[in-house]
């Protein structure tokens, strides 16, 4: 493990500081403020099994970066368009209220990615989610950020700064 990420786990804290997600080649930028959250609150905010691998949140937990490396699902780079294509319409028939912004393949840092970013409605609030998906040593690699729509305005900056971090 990363000495950095293993600070991290070990403080519960992490400041503007570069991190890679374990298992993989992938690394961004923290935002100052955002804490590893801890695995009983991941249980409760994702409940439907397979809890991203490291999530990092503000003080409340309304505005989060996750991170998911599926190691047992294999996917190829040549295959990375049709896995987003897939998981978007899939999205839309879970949620019929979802509304995408933007919905196709994107690179950065010189990795092929296929992005989602897309408003919905949860269960109290609107919720905001950019989701990037990516293969990392031929397995699906996601990083997912969501937040409030109310909190938006006040964290948008410093989010796409960590997703333009992403290396």
């Amino acid at each position: 493990m990363k000495p950095l990420l293993l600070l991290a786990l070990l403080s519960g804290t992490a400041q503007t500081a570069r991190v890679t997600v374990p298992g993989t080649t992938l690394s961004l930028e923290v935002p100052a403020g955002f804490t590893l959250m801890d695995a009983e609150t991941v249980a409760i905010k994702y409940p439907r099994g397979n809890p991203p691998l490291a999530v990092y949140t503000t003080p409340d937990t309304q505005v989060n970066i996750a991170f998911t490396y599926d190691q047992k699902s294999p996917l190829k780079a040549a295959d990375l368009n049709k896995f987003g294509q897939t998981t978007s319409k899939l999205f839309q028939q879970q949620m019929p209220e979802l509304k995408y912004l933007k919905n196709g393949p994107l690179k950065r840092s010189g990795r092929d990615w296929y992005e989602l970013e897309f408003t919905m409605q949860a269960v109290d609030q609107p919720i905001y989610n950019h989701i990037l998906f990516t293969s990392d040593k031929r397995h699906p690699l996601i990083v997912a950020v969501n937040a409030t729509t109310k909190q938006l305005p006040k964290y948008q900056k410093t989010l796409d700064a960590a997703l333009s971090s992403l290396k």
